[in-house]
């Protein structure tokens, strides 16, 4: 959960690429655009899901 907030601010808010991001977290960007593409709902589904 806090990975995909830490992803999402540092695309959406701070205007970071997917690739630079990627490359700083050792992901793929394909990874990183469909983290910072999550509405808050999803991210918030998503984390109540871990638990189950």
């Amino acid at each position: 959960m806090a990975e995909i907030k830490y992803i999402r601010h540092e695309v959406n808010n701070k205007g970071c690429g997917y690739a630079n991001v990627a490359k700083r977290m050792g992901k793929d960007p394909r990874t990183i655009k469909k983290y910072a593409d999550l509405c808050e709902r999803q991210v918030k589904m998503n984390n109540f899901a871990d638990y189950f």
